[in-house]
């Protein structure tokens, strides 16, 4: 067959000019395949998987769907009706007739009755944050941080420093400490620039807040960098995410502080007003619905008042419906009490009658009311009827459902790739981990370059591969020494010990060495005498008595004494040993 990939006869892809790439070719020598704008029409509603795979069929088909005209055919084409995806709110129960396959996300879409598994899930109870952006969700996940994620593709890109942000720790009397940050997710139509804004704030001492700006695709940045104006005094809470719309980032501000914009083009600040609610402790969540800004206002187990932003030029808040399950039927009461309510969207009612408001809840319930928020709401979603691993609870603080797309938008580089792939940083990785891990840290705040270095995944496993062969240290507060097991055989009768270790080629065990204690005694006895570690550099076995800490030699027979605790000290030490490493698993989290 004749490859077409030089071809350049110019077709329509959905009003999008593109090369002829996969039209004329003779399969059977018989019929001629069809022309490339019917084909492109076609291939456009498949799913993105399904289009990742024709991918490898030929250079021509490669051309053709990886080409930016036929992903925003298929943006439009493959989703005609709204996707649903969730995740279980707890980690599902492992046993032994359980894996790690069984934690899944799962997509669903009105008008079809079947659950089906969408991928597997690698995050730690995900909230799904944000609406799709060209197929990509913001999710926050609870031990890693935040992500942008698209559930059709599979791809996740990490955002550095993210999981304990630097600037909510400790840097300096004179830097402020914030104690609330908060994420969104934006695209730039002018400069095709996917942003992602944080705003950080703190309730006391009135610091000023501060946002910042991490820039994927077509940045060489892979690291925060300050916006080019900075926020006006505010205070934002994290559990409420920014909405974008309209080309802005829409902050909700705490305190009836209105809403505040960010545009991520020139990424400037503007100011919204906050709907006319009464007056209560109901809390607002902002969301949008219906292409417009939507905020609620309430619980899930009271009236939930939803407000649109129909004018947005002329700020004008217009109250749409207000959800009351007081006034629903018990049963449905019963099923559908929730901590909070998210409207999804709008759909069409049986038989194309009157629009009906999609609502999803905090148990990953996604029911329909009128879209005046009357009648008896119509459950399309139960979870717990389905064959599903893992559980619904109702004390989950931020959402684990929400819509996504089928899209074959990709950010290409990750994070990481972006950081190493100047010459200067890999080079100044090759130096920093050799160092200790508390001068790393410190010299992580140097610049936002070596910030940005430091935390990567690969900079640690570095730095931990080099240190894990030097001199142990130990911390005052095994049966596992010198990479291999061992057994400790006390004769008390000589004061000696014997050293057994297991041989990693056969399994098995041999005495390593006979420790004569007799001479060091009494200092060093077998009855209160235990291993620690080996070095690795020179295979002396460190010894403990709960008041002394010695180095034996094999080779020698030596004992050198390092340490002894004095009687103002105390009686007894519990010692361990430490190795250098930038891991910290279990850092600091805003909530």
């Amino acid at each position: 067959m004749e490859d077409t990939h030089d071809l350049v006869d110019k077709r329509s892809i959905g009003g999008h000019k593109v090369g002829r790439t996969m039209a004329n070719q003779q399969y059977d020598g018989a019929s001629p395949s069809l022309p490339v704008d019917v084909v492109a029409e076609i291939l456009a509603y498949l799913p993105a998987k399904s289009v990742g795979r024709l991918l490898c069929l030929s250079r021509s088909w490669h051309a053709t769907l990886s080409s930016a005209p036929f992903f925003k055919l298929h943006l439009m084409r493959a989703n005609k009706k709204p996707k649903v995806f969730f995740c279980p709110t707890d980690e599902p129960p492992f046993s032994s007739e359980s894996d790690d396959d069984d934690y899944q996300f799962y997509a669903w879409q009105p008008g079809c009755a079947a659950v089906r598994k969408l991928l597997h899930n690698e995050f730690w109870c995900p909230a799904l944050l944000t609406r799709p952006l060209h197929g990509f969700v913001l999710v926050r996940c609870a031990l890693k941080g935040y992500y942008l994620f698209n559930p059709s593709t599979s791809e996740a890109q990490p955002l550095p420093d993210s999981r304990a942000p630097l600037k909510t720790a400790i840097r300096g009397f004179q830097l402020p400490i914030y104690s609330d940050v908060v994420y969104g997710f934006g695209y730039c139509s002018v400069s095709h620039k996917y942003k992602v804004g944080r705003i950080f704030s703190k309730e006391m001492d009135g610091a000023a807040p501060s946002c910042e700006v991490l820039v994927f695709k077509g940045d060489p940045l892979a690291y925060w960098r300050p916006a080019a104006s900075q926020p006006p005094m505010c205070v934002v809470e994290e559990k409420n995410p920014a909405v974008f719309l309209h080309g802005r980032l829409h902050f909700l501000c705490r305190d009836d502080g209105g809403i505040l914009t960010f545009n991520v083009g020139d990424e400037t600040f503007g100011w919204l007003p906050q709907p006319p609610c009464p007056p209560g402790k109901a809390p607002l969540r902002t969301t949008e619905l219906d292409g417009c800004l939507c905020v609620l206002h309430g619980h899930g187990d009271g009236p939930c008042n939803v407000w649109l932003l129909r004018d947005y030029a002329a700020r004008r808040w217009e109250k749409v419906c207000c959800i009351d399950p007081a006034a629903w039927p018990e049963l449905e009461r019963t099923l559908l009490q929730s901590h909070w309510l998210s409207p999804l969207g709008i759909c069409d009612g049986d038989n194309g009658s009157q629009r009906k408001i999609m609502v999803g809840t905090s148990t990953c319930m996604v029911f329909t009311v009128g879209i005046d928020g009357g009648g008896v709401p119509e459950i399309l979603l139960n979870p717990d009827e389905e064959d599903i691993a893992g559980e619904f609870d109702d004390s989950y603080d931020f959402p684990a459902i929400g819509l996504f797309e089928e899209s074959l938008v990709t950010f290409g580089k990750t994070t990481e790739d972006m950081v190493f792939s100047s010459p200067v940083t890999t080079a100044w990785s090759d130096v920093l981990k050799w160092l200790p891990a508390r001068s790393v840290l410190q010299l992580s705040l140097v610049c936002r370059e070596w910030r940005a270095m430091a935390t990567t995944d690969c900079f640690i496993r570095s730095h931990a591969a080099v240190h894990a062969t030097n001199s142990p240290r130990v911390m005052f507060l095994s049966d596992y020494l010198g990479g291999s097991f061992t057994s400790m055989c006390y004769d008390e009768d000589n004061n000696a010990i014997d050293v057994w270790m297991m041989k990693d080629d056969d399994g098995a065990w041999c005495v390593e060495c006979r420790i004569e204690l007799d001479k060091f005694s009494p200092e060093y006895s077998s009855e209160g005498t235990t291993l620690l570690c080996t070095n690795p550099t020179d295979g002396r076995i460190l010894l403990n008595t709960g008041r002394s800490l010695g180095y034996y030699d094999p080779k020698t027979a030596a004992l050198q004494t390092i340490y002894t605790i004095s009687e103002q000290e105390g009686d007894f030490g519990f010692p361990v040993i430490v190795q250098d490493s930038l891991v910290r698993p279990f850092m600091k989290q805003t909530y």
